[in-house]
């Protein structure tokens, strides 16, 4: 199957599974963190959003964003999160691609691996929550983070240009800082870089060096 063909698939399975929520109300958390939320009615005071949850920043100043442009009507928020979502599922279909494009790995039909495990993140169930309950969005934003840092770690692995090699290190740590105000999972990314090294090492050597830098970076925010 071709990419584009691939793709397009992907986002009209995410847009089949999820049409239907589009007008699902606010639910739990929803209520305290966005309907009655103050510190997200209004976008002069960016410092006051900071103050709220530092740690989830950009979750809750997407939240503002949505009130900003649609005030407390639903299919805004949901749209948002569908988008998210469609984007982890073309991150996976990718991500796919680059590990599968390892050295000693290489398999024939790689393009058609990448789509159905694309294909499966996109529409299996254990998704549901982290799509359809907006307040949710802080998953789905630091999953969408994590992905793009191992995206870009592998790519920062295989390039050979050194000033590009430079460009893609840095999208790797401000991907990471990202996913960081996203949602306090995304601390988990220094970890499942490690993890690369020990499965997928360059050569004979593991590279592990480079690994333990973006561990040792991530300490100095703890």
């Amino acid at each position: 199957m071709k990419k584009t063909s691939s793709l397009l698939v992907i986002f009209f399975a995410c847009l089949a599974v999820y049409a239907n929520t589009f007008f699902v109300p606010f639910q739990f958390d929803d209520v305290v963190a966005i309907k009655n939320n103050v510190a997200i009615h209004s976008l002069s005071d960016i410092g006051r959003l900071w103050r709220y949850w530092p740690t989830r920043f950009l979750t809750f100043l997407s939240f503002a964003l949505n009130y900003h442009f649609h005030g407390l009507k639903l299919p805004g928020y949901h749209l948002v999160n569908l988008l998210i979502h469609f984007t982890n599922s073309l991150l996976v279909f990718f991500l796919t691609k680059l590990f599968l494009e390892q050295p000693g790995i290489q398999p024939s039909g790689k393009e058609n691996i990448a789509f159905f495990t694309a294909l499966i993140f996109a529409v299996h169930p254990v998704q549901t929550q982290a799509v359809t309950y907006i307040y949710q969005r802080s998953t789905c934003l630091a999953t969408m983070f994590i992905l793009l840092s191992l995206y870009c770690y592998l790519a920062f692995r295989r390039e050979e240009n050194k000033r590009r090699k430079r460009i893609k290190y840095l999208l790797v740590v401000g991907s990471s800082l990202l996913g960081m105000f996203s949602k306090e999972i995304a601390i988990s990314i220094p970890f499942l870089i490690i993890l690369v090294e020990f499965f997928f090492p360059i050569g004979k050597k593991p590279g592990l060096n480079q690994a333990l830098s973006f561990f040792f970076f991530y300490q100095s925010f703890l």
